[in-house]
């Protein structure tokens, strides 16, 4: 039976179904029999055909080739007859000893293109024909015939001859150091650059580009770009991204703090990530194949997995890598919702693209990755400790394979170049660059071919224009803009300096100045290094009301949000003061300069009550730390221990009793926490019992130096890195005003969330007690007598003339005392009172009256000053006074003379031994008032030696000692719970405050002791916390310092904006019949809001450094004074006669 295709029809016979059926079925059957059979009989004759047309194929096989336009080498060969064959080269090859390496195929190549293509081939090695495959093209996956036993083959050689080199920078950790640091040395009389700029940065890249030729270079970012500095931080590193653009990065990955940033810049409707890197960038080079958000069942990808840098022909590929710990370590608003992957998940994506790179033709992979490493101890390799925080690049480079050629990574603190093993126990070259300060080199030499002759890491630690090792002798910015003193100058430097001084003089000054709460009723919130305060209260108070703490899930990477109970902040972390002013957006990097964040858990009460209390043994705080009001504590001073012997119990009180008794030491008593108190929603207070758990948020660096707190905390999370400053930012727009239950004045009063026991809201005494205590008097009954250390005053600088002299009159100063006056070089009498000359010329001027004169001391100079002096520096001072001369005059002493200098011998100290003296003896000088009350007072004026211990410059060695706690226990100086400066003190300052008695006594004498009315005023850089100590024989003879030792009388301008780091300025008086108020001191970062100086100001000096670029905060510290002035309201008495 013959059976046709189209000879059955089926439709019509449904009714007749199950007759047909019985007869379709074999007929169907043995149809397909029959076709079956007839294809097998088919089937060998084509097969016989083409194996017979293969073997009668001759091939004859030449040299190989590189192809320019393809990229890839090719083996030309010779046919006798061309067929419609498909064929595939296999090569065995060898080294030069001849031992086998490997076997490999050539591409599928048709017969008529009489060529084979290699994708690749090795250098220096023997390829061996072993056999040709041939195919059918309409069974591409079937071998018809092998031609084997061919005797071809050849030799590869590389062409050494180099072309050119290309460069990829890699850029690392920048941090957001767009602005260069520019530091002054006051000791050398120079300055150094701690942190290098864009600018100095684009330079380098300039001189590599003009090197290797623009097109042989490209830069990357390896993450890190933003981090917290104040410019950053205010602008949501818009500055920063705005001014990386210069160096047109063709890509970056992303690291922890890159998260943090900017997100707040897009539409709350729009979360996918790519808006926000554009937002932040405006490219799209961001690159990170494990970036994915959750949208409900779906993952959005957020970036671009890969990049491919076409050098003219040779491709090199980028791949971007996440750390898989992103969860952990980044803002909330956006991490909440990455999907979380595996180390495995993550590096097989990494693998996954290099292996699709390989394809497109790229020859060299870098991963640029934020994966945390660290170069172990033990060998040059990365650390896989267990208990390292920074062990992922080692267990990552593990997973990844041979495409990738070099990985790099993230350490914040340090530089890398290490090798790891990868996948296949090959080498892995792991990177990373110098944090702000440099980068990496990875240079591809090539031939004319393109082919890789050698690849060459280099890490540039410190850049070309960056001067020695310490900063020292640096290029300065203006001659890097400067193209006939700069070799490599381009105008992009100029381009990108305007852009910088634009932005910061218009978008950054605006947003500045951005109210973020009003202070109507003027409270004044302050700051204490060591314990509660009024500013910490309203902080924490705020951060308690609408911080939700959250609750990172490991198993289902989810986050679940939880209110906080319980705010406790690091008291030593807030600093600055918000003085009757609303707080600006500015204000936030003063108050909380550090890069804080807070870490939240649970912890029970027995843990809370053992915690609470800073017991740091250095400093020997026994204080709480600062926590919100959410919590109310009892607590208890600790006694003596009862299992101490006896003998050394009653010695150990014994000096404890003296020491309290004979100067009035503040001691930091042991404290106990009794009772925790939890606010209840209708502001009333619960009890809590020590099994009891509460929610406690905790900054994060409290818990870093405190392991077993950070042990005690109950499935903690670190989680949300948010920066607490942004917190702020967030929530104080909330508040409408500041409560004036903050208010320094009332707060230590009234505020009843650290209580001792049995102690009483009628009792409690006020913790700080000298703070702007109001004048009864009338302004004609007084008079306002300051001091100021001015800084290295010349009165060649005339904005700091004029900025002295405005500050001078906005404090109404009667009489001020002026030290580190600069010393006289000659007789040339009107060159020695240019330092005065300047400021009296304008406080005349701006008075509009000729009433203010001065007097200068002749050089205040020790026995050693020309012994450590060089030519950048001289310990060796003068003192000036500037008075209201319709208000005061200067009166001669008992010996006739106007004005005193300590005769200054040399004698033993008590501290130092060996005999020395002051290196810039105390001048007094003696006043009278005018008017109708006439009351005179001798006023002495000191600039102390300079705090701790320094390295001379000169053979000599200066005569001096770091006085450690330790000593001072031992001589029963202080006692063994005195809290006293961590950093301590030099020996020759201590020595100094100690002969003040001997120099108050000198100057009594040769005045016949007409006086009765002393006062010591001036620069003591004698730190926080031993003023009691070290004035101990002052205090001792009847001088009283006007203000407190602690905070909120520190005097000296920190290094960062808006501080103060130490009450270095003092007041000391002994007075009979004369009243003392107000002691004071101005916080001279005020001069822009006060209206002291102004943007006219700020441009004339900051003309006087063409070279260099600073925040106006900057110019403050440097240009008018590193000190704030001290000082107080001298009542006068018509009753005191002497």
């Amino acid at each position: 039976m013959v059976c046709k295709k189209n000879k059955l029809k089926m439709f019509g016979f449904i009714a007749i179904g199950t007759v047909l059926t019985s007869a379709i079925i074999p007929f169907l059957v043995t149809c397909a029999k029959e076709k079956k059979i007839k294809q097998e009989v088919i089937k060998p004759k084509q097969i016989s055909n083409l194996n017979l047309e293969a073997k009668n194929i001759d091939i004859v096989l030449k040299n190989n080739v590189f192809n320019k336009e393809t990229a890839k080498f090719t083996l030309d060969f010779d046919i006798n007859k061309e067929l419609n064959l498909q064929m595939v080269a296999v090569f065995d090859v060898f080294d030069k000893k001849n031992n086998w390496l490997k076997t490999i195929k050539t591409a599928k190549t048709n017969l008529v293109d009489k060529k084979f293509v290699f994708d690749s081939l090795d250098e220096n090695v023997k390829y061996l024909l072993k056999q040709i495959d041939f195919y059918d093209p309409k069974a591409p996956n079937q071998i018809i015939y092998t031609k084997n036993n061919q005797t071809f083959s050849f030799d590869t050689k590389m062409d050494d001859s180099i072309a050119r080199t290309v460069e990829l920078i890699i850029i690392s950790g920048f941090n957001g150091f767009v602005d260069e640091q520019i530091v002054p040395d006051y000791n050398k009389q120079t300055t150094y650059l701690k942190a290098p700029g864009l600018i100095r940065l684009l330079n380098e890249v300039n001189k590599i580009k003009k090197e290797r030729g623009a097109n042989n270079v490209a830069v990357v970012m390896g993450g890190n770009n933003y981090y917290e500095n104040n410019i950053s931080s205010l602008t949501r590193a818009q500055y920063t991204t705005a001014a990386l653009k210069f160096l047109n990065p063709v890509a970056t990955s992303i690291a922890n703090t890159d998260l943090n940033w900017g997100y707040d810049l897009i539409d709350e409707k729009t979360k996918h990530f790519k808006e926000y890197v554009k937002a932040l960038y405006g490219n799209d080079g961001i690159l990170s194949v494990n970036s994915y958000l959750k949208d409900g069942d779906k993952n959005i990808q957020m970036t671009n997995n890969s990049k491919i840098i076409n050098f003219g022909g040779f491709k090199l590929g980028l791949i971007g890598a996440m750390s898989n710990l992103i969860n952990f370590e980044s803002n909330l608003n956006l991490t909440k919702n990455i999907q979380w992957f595996s180390n495995e998940q993550t590096a097989n994506l990494i693998n996954d693209e290099a292996d699709k790179l390989k394809d497109q033709g790229v020859k060299n992979i870098v991963l640029l990755s934020s994966f945390l490493a660290d170069k172990a101890k033990e060998n040059d390799t990365l650390t896989n400790d267990e208990k390292s925080f920074y062990k992922e690049a080692s267990r990552m480079s593990k997973l990844i394979d041979n495409n990738v050629n070099l990985m790099s990574v993230i350490n914040p603190y340090k530089a890398l170049n290490v090798i790891a093993n990868n996948k296949n126990n090959q080498p892995l070259n792991v990177v990373q660059s110098k944090p702000n300060s440099g980068f990496v080199r990875y240079m591809i030499t090539l031939n004319p071919y393109n082919r890789i002759l050698k690849t060459e890491i280099k890490l540039v630690d410190k850049l070309s224009t960056s001067g020695d090792n310490a900063g020292y002798h640096y290029i300065t910015q203006q001659d890097l803009l400067n193209p006939q003193k700069n070799p490599d100058f381009n105008q992009n430097l100029i381009t990108l300096n305007n852009f910088l001084n634009n932005y910061k003089d218009h978008e950054y000054e605006q947003l500045r100045e951005k109210i973020l709460i009003k202070n109507d009723k003027k409270v004044n919130l302050y700051s204490s290094t060591y314990s509660l305060s009024s500013l910490g209260a309203f902080i924490s108070d705020i951060l308690a009301k609408y911080y939700q703490a959250p609750f990172y899930n490991k198993q289902t990477h989810t986050f679940e949000f939880k209110q906080t109970q319980a705010i406790l902040l690091a008291p030593h972390a807030i600093r600055s003061l918000v003085s009757a002013k609303p707080i600006k957006l500015e204000n936030l990097n003063q108050i909380l300069p550090f890069n804080d964040t807070l870490v939240s858990g649970e912890i029970s009460v027995k843990n809370l009550k053992e915690f609470l209390i800073n017991k740091n043994k250095s400093q020997n705080y026994n204080e709480p730390y600062q926590f919100s009001n959410t919590l109310k504590i009892e607590y208890e001073n600790l006694q003596e221990t009862k299992t101490k012997k006896k003998s050394r119990k009653k010695q150990s009180e014994q000096s404890y009793s003296d020491n309290e008794k004979k100067d009035g030491l503040i001691l930091s008593h042991q404290k106990r926490v009794i009772k925790v108190f939890l606010k209840n929603s209708d502001g009333t207070y619960t009890e809590l019992n020590d099994n009891q758990k509460i929610i406690v948020s905790v900054m994060n660096s409290i818990l870093k130096f405190n392991k077993k707190f950070s042990e005690a905390l109950l499935n903690k999370t670190y989680a949300d890195q948010t920066n607490i400053r942004d917190l702020l930012r967030t929530y104080l727009p909330k508040e409408t005003q500041i409560d004036q239950k903050y208010d320094q004045s009332v707060f230590s009063k009234n505020d009843a969330r650290f209580y001792k026991k049995k102690e009483t809201d009628q009792n409690k005494s006020l913790i700080y007690n000298h703070i702007n205590e109001s004048i009864n008097n009338k302004q004609a009954d007084h008079l306002r007598i300051g001091h100021w250390n001015v800084l290295h005053q010349t009165g060649l600088n005339d904005p700091k003339n004029y900025a002295l002299a405005k500050t001078i009159l906005f404090n109404k100063y009667d009489i001020i005392g002026l030290t580190e006056i600069w010393p006289a070089e000659n007789n040339n009498q009107e060159q020695n009172n240019l330092p005065l000359i300047g400021i009296i010329k304008y406080l005349n001027q701006l008075s509009g009256s000729d009433d203010y004169d001065f007097l200068i001391s002749d050089n205040l100079k020790g026995s050693e000053n020309d012994k450590l002096a060089t030519n950048e520096h001289t310990s060796t001072e003068r003192i000036g006074i500037i008075y209201n001369k319709k208000k005061v005059k200067p009166i001669p002493f008992a010996n006739n003379k106007i004005g005193y200098i300590y005769s200054n011998p040399l004698q033993p100290g008590k501290y130092e031994k060996a005999e020395t003296d002051y290196s810039r003896p105390p001048f007094a000088i003696k006043f009278a008032s005018i008017g109708q009350i006439k009351n005179d007072f001798t006023l002495v004026f000191g600039h102390l030696d300079s705090p701790g211990t320094y390295p001379s410059n000169t053979e000599y060695q200066k005569k001096e000692h770091l006085l450690k706690r330790t000593e001072l226990v031992n001589k029963k100086v202080i006692s063994t719970n005195q809290m006293i400066n961590k950093y301590e003190q030099g020996s020759r300052e201590v020595d100094d405050a100690e002969r003040l008695v001997k120099v108050m006594e000198e100057i009594k004498k040769i005045d016949n002791n007409k006086d009765d009315d002393y006062f010591f005023l001036g620069d003591t850089n004698i730190r926080l916390h031993n003023q009691q100590w070290v004035f101990r024989t002052l205090i001792q003879n009847g001088y009283s310092s006007v203000f407190s030792d602690n905070d909120l009388f520190k005097s000296s301008l920190s290094v960062n904006p808006g501080e103060f780091s130490n009450p270095y300025d003092k007041i000391f008086s002994q007075v009979n019949g004369l009243t003392i108020s107000n002691p004071s001191i101005y916080n001279l970062w005020n001069v822009y809001e006060d209206q002291i100086v102004d943007q006219e100001w700020l441009k004339k000096v900051r003309s006087l450094y063409p070279n260099e670029y600073h925040d106006k905060l900057f110019y403050i510290r440097n240009d008018i004074s590193d000190h704030a002035p001290t000082f107080f309201d001298l009542g006068l008495n018509k009753n005191d006669t002497k």
